[in-house]
């Protein structure tokens, strides 16, 4: 039995809060991959039959409390899995969450899987299920130009106001990150004159 965490939440401090939950993500995102192969090696034997059920998304609603909707989807994921080992590695190593290879497995081949993989690496999910959707619907090579779109308007420029505030614009498309996603004085800037701005 799984035992609850005892700890104080309210003793954690921001960061902290932060780096446990996107630690735990990438837990969860490596449990789930084993979690699908485990489904798959079950469906591939058809253990499903032996109880009279029905199928492998039929026994994960009996024995794992999932609905039929949602097992279903798990093993079509489960077995689109082994087509896909470059998006396979990176979901046993939790650097995508299932969300993301649930939307990957419905276009992916051995074509298009690493230009997939570096999407969904770089992107959110709702970016990489915004490609598959459009990818589905009006071709590959829409979606691809769609994505190289946002890429090349992504820009960035500061400059000194005549107070001696740094101001930073840009246009950051949501198929990537900002790595900081705030600045004031005395924080880490990435723009010209670091170290004047830091010791303001």
């Amino acid at each position: 039995m799984i035992q609850p965490n005892t700890c104080t939440l309210s003793e954690l401090s921001n960061g902290a809060l932060e780096d446990e939950l996107a630690t735990l993500a990438a837990h969860i995102a490596a449990a789930e991959y084993r979690f699908l192969c485990l489904v798959a090696e079950l469906d591939r034997r058809q253990v499903w039959a032996a109880h009279g059920l029905k199928s492998a998304a039929h026994w994960l609603a009996w024995r794992c409390g999932i609905g039929l909707n949602a097992g279903r989807e798990k093993v079509r994921v489960a077995q689109a899995l082994g087509h896909v080992p470059m998006i396979s590695e990176a979901f046993a190593e939790g650097r995508l969450s299932f969300s993301k290879v649930r939307a990957l497995t419905r276009i992916a081949a051995p074509h298009n899987e690493a230009w997939l993989l570096a999407l969904a690496l770089n992107g959110t999910a709702v970016h990489v299920e915004k490609v598959v959707r459009l990818a589905r619907r009006h071709g590959e090579q829409e979606a691809i130009d769609l994505a190289q779109k946002a890429e090349q308007q992504r820009r960035v420029a500061w400059r000194w106001d005549t107070d001696g505030d740094l101001i930073i614009e840009g246009r950051q498309p949501a198929s990537r990150r900002w790595r900081r996603t705030r600045c004031g004085h005395g924080q880490s800037v990435s723009g010209p004159n670091r170290e004047t701005y830091d010791r303001r």
